[in-house]
């Protein structure tokens, strides 16, 4: 018994020596190669490193992967720091170190490896968290930007360059970034790989410049200058006020210009062939062909506003053809005219009025002042062809642009000077070649004009007063079909008011009639659109017919629905289902937004809408459909919401075997130890296992992601409510390890059933049990056996390794014949050879 004890004792302490599986086992990280050698899998080798000066550590894992680690304060006030790393490769990462700080470092997904280590060291290496202390850009050089211990969105750091000699600066970088050059605005990198950006700016011989970055984590920066042809987008002219030269040859030229002051640009240059002049008001949106502004074709003039200083514009001159000498663009800054700023607009002092824009294209404010009391529609309509339907013209209450009606070449705006007066704006935005004339004018209020005073509609035939749109409100007489014929011209929506604001209700439209389900007594407001003085519509309380109401649905007999020619805004159909299996609804109508389908069991309160999305790992295809479990004599509901008619289209249903894990009578079994994927389910499409329990025991089921469902006890007890899982949060924050954790003790043995009804899909779920016996899955006749804390082995000539939970190897040693070990309370792993077998000692 000595010698057993002797022989435990030296495999423990053996095995602690070598752990390097926590913090105080941890080795010193060296130079190079870092070997490991983890005894159970699922662990972590440790090493530690203290630097003497500001470092850059390079880590490389031969395979798994790193993380670093330090602490913030002392003793129990300490909290751990996670480190963000640059990545140069998917296994490579580089890490900022300050000086006398202990970090860790973690290895782990893989039992054994080496972890190659490379350490820094240098002056600037920690520099730029400050803007008095930047990082010095040196041409050729890598710099370190950013601190690895500091992580979050909007984080600053500095650099300073100074150039020996003119040129373009072009900065590579590692992540996204963005750039502020001597306290302009800030721009971003441009993208070349997930992994690349590029930044590029003139310098000048013996200028210094000052970088501030803004960025998400730590990156790595190397510069170059270049020497690009002047005039091209790497190194374009600078724009001056005055006179600039345009070259005889013909191409793209580049100027750029930075404004100090708000107002408007104005760029000169007359007219040639092919000519044309775009601004971007950011170099990003080049790319993107999203110009700010830009002349008319054949033209080197352009006028584009200076709302902000500080502003970097981007201007490309295109000379088509080339000229004998060259020529001169003049360009001006000029500050705001009235009418170009809504604080500074053109007041109409009395309506009528007529007037035109005072350039082509642009932003122009004019201003109309409603005396109190005076209630009215503010009509303003372009005299001038309007050619583009990017221009618009707006109506708002002066500072409520939010709030603004608007139109393409017209519009019509409700305008009130309540008790005070009220200022109201005309905003023009014009993308018209020449200049817009316009007029604004008063128009009368009249009954029927707004929803707020409608006129009275009335069962019969109704006259329409006047041309546009036109309001009615009428209140059945009891719950009816509401149903309203009018001209094919008419455009007909129902509206009633909940909390003080109107909301549309969905109403079913066949040609000219268009009708709604009606509540008796119920204000219902009906709008007409494209109406004319003189035309009529009726309007009637009409009887249901079949499969207009929820109660009364058109019955599916042999499983398929055939759409006809109307619409059917809100139109119910019934199935019964002949057999049980798993029901397959499908539509064959185009998916869209604006049309709905919803489906449910005729005794659920609430419908699901009726969608399906598949990804084929290039695009996604959205349906009209639903897969839902269904029992014999389950009977099933499909609510249409549809806008249009959809005449030949199909709604199908088809009930198919249920597949594995589909219901509870194909559940799939759950093994031990075993994990399972768990796909992407709801409530109308679960997946079901079956977890099938010798004896009373502990069971706990753990998923690295989250998930939801029920628990049953026997398979008649699932078509009940079944008992809701718990599942647990915890975050692992050396590890970064979610897992979410279900735990039930079970009285009795028996075969037992779990529903999952949320999971997002690709999720690991894993059953333990802790059995009374002492030993979890282990069969009878085996090797294994426990008496009290003694846990007794018989084998012929194998490898006996035992573990505790945490991966620390207590026993390790070949085994032939009996061998016996004292082990504490807890739970341990016993691996013999390749057999693995769980042991709890109580």
């Amino acid at each position: 018994m000595k010698k057993l004890l002797l022989l435990f004792l030296t495999a423990v302490f053996a095995v602690t020596a070598m752990a390097q599986t926590s913090e105080e086992t941890a080795l010193e990280l060296q130079v190079g190669e870092n070997s490991w050698t983890l005894d159970a899998p699922g662990g972590y080798a440790y090493w530690y490193y203290t630097p003497d000066g500001n470092t850059l550590l390079t880590l490389t894992p031969s395979a798994g992967y790193v993380s670093v680690y330090t602490y913030d304060g002392e003793g129990d006030a300490a909290t751990q720091v996670s480190l963000r790393g640059v990545y140069r490769s998917s296994s490579i990462s580089t890490y900022s170190l300050e000086s006398g700080r202990t970090y860790y470092v973690l290895a782990g997904g893989s039992d054994t490896g080496t972890l190659t280590a490379e350490m820094a060291t240098g002056e600037n290496i920690g520099k730029g968290l400050s803007a008095d202390n930047p990082m010095p850009i040196v041409v050729g050089e890598e710099a370190y930007i950013g601190s690895s211990i500091v992580a979050g969105s909007n984080l600053t750091s500095y650099a300073k360059y100074t150039a020996t000699e003119d040129g373009v600066l072009q900065l590579t970088l590692t992540t996204y970034v963005q750039v502020s050059v001597n306290g302009g605005a800030p721009t971003y990198a441009e993208s070349v790989s997930s992994s690349e950006y590029v930044y590029k700016f003139p310098v000048e011989n013996g200028q210094t410049y000052d970088l501030t970055f803004t960025h998400y984590g730590p990156f790595i920066l190397t510069a170059e200058v270049t020497h690009p042809v002047e005039g091209t987008l790497d190194m374009p002219f600078t724009l001056v006020e005055g006179d600039n030269e345009l070259p005889a040859k013909d191409g793209e030229y580049w100027y750029t210009f930075t404004n100090t002051s708000t107002g408007y640009g104005v760029i000169n240059g007359g007219e040639g062939l092919r000519a044309q002049v775009k601004v971007y008001n950011n170099k990003a949106n080049i790319d993107y062909e999203q110009t700010y502004a830009e002349s008319l074709p054949g033209s080197f003039d352009v006028r584009f506003e200076l709302p902000y200083p500080g502003t970097t514009y981007y201007i490309s001159v295109n000379r088509g053809m080339s000229v004998d000498q060259p020529s001169t663009l003049t360009f001006a800054v000029e500050d705001y005219k009235q009418g170009e700023k809504e604080d500074n607009p053109i007041v109409l002092e009395s309506l009528p009025a007529t007037e035109t824009t005072s350039n082509a294209g642009g932003t122009y404010y004019y201003a109309v002042d409603v005396p109190a009391g005076e209630h009215k529609f503010l009509n303003v309509e372009a005299l001038s062809e309007i050619t583009n339907t990017a221009t618009s013209v707006a109506v708002y209450a002066q500072g409520n642009s939010y709030n603004a009606t608007s139109g393409n070449a017209s519009v019509r705006a409700e305008v009130n000077g309540g008790t005070s007066g009220q200022r109201y704006i005309i905003r023009w935005t014009s993308s018209e070649p020449s200049t817009i004339e316009f007029t604004a004018s008063f128009e009368d209020i009249k009954k029927g004009d707004l929803i707020s005073d409608p006129l009275d509609a009335r069962v019969g035939t109704n006259t329409i007063d006047a041309d546009g749109t036109r309001y009615y409100k009428y209140t059945p007489t009891k719950n009816c079909k509401l149903v309203f014929v009018g001209t094919i011209e008419m455009k007909v929506s129902f509206l009633i008011y909940n909390y003080g604001y109107p909301n549309p209700v969905t109403a079913s439209q066949s040609g000219s009639e268009y009708s709604i389900s009606a509540t008796a007594g119920t204000e219902y407001y009906i709008q007409i659109d494209n109406a004319k003085a003189g035309d009529e519509f009726t309007l009637a309380e009409a009887e249901f017919e079949q499969g207009e109401t929820r109660d009364n649905p058109i019955i599916v007999e042999d499983g398929k629905f055939t759409f006809g020619s109307e619409t059917y805004g809100d139109y119910w159909l019934q199935y019964t289902a002949d057999r049980a299996g798993k029901l397959v609804i499908k539509c064959d109508v185009p998916y869209n937004n604006t049309e709905k389908m919803q489906y449910g069991k005729s005794t659920d309160n609430y419908l699901s809408n009726m969608v399906m999305s598949s990804y084929d790992g290039s695009s996604s295809t959205t349906v009209y459909g639903a897969e839902v479990n269904a029992a014999t004599g389950d009977v099933f509901l499909v609510n249409l919401k549809m806008a249009a008619p959809h005449e030949g289209c199909e709604v199908t249903f088809e009930i198919r075997d249920f597949e594995a894990g589909e219901a509870a009578s194909t559940a799939i079994e759950l093994t031990e130890d075993v994990a399972v994927v768990v796909p992407s389910v709801s409530r109308t499409a679960p997946v079901w296992y079956k977890v099938s329990l010798p004896e009373a025991c502990k069971v706990t089921i753990i998923a690295d992601n989250y998930v939801s469902g029920y628990w049953y006890q026997g398979l008649v007890s699932t078509t009940g409510s079944g008992e809701y899982m718990t599942f647990n949060y915890s975050y692992d924050e050396e590890t970064y390890v979610t897992t979410y954790t279900f735990t039930k003790e079970v009285a009795a043995a028996g075969d037992y059933y779990i529903m999952i009804d949320q999971c997002y899909g690709n999720t690991n779920m894993t059953l333990s049990v802790d059995t009374s016996s002492g030993i979890g899955s282990v069969d009878a006749g085996t090797a294994i056996s426990l008496d009290g804390n003694t846990l007794n082995i018989n084998v012929d000539n194998a490898d006996v390794r035992v573990y505790t939970l945490s991966g620390a190897a207590v026993v390790s040693e070949k085994v032939s014949g009996n061998a016996s070990f004292s082990l504490d309370k807890g739970i341990y792993i016993v691996k013999i050879n390749n057999t693995v077998k769980k042991v709890i000692v109580r």
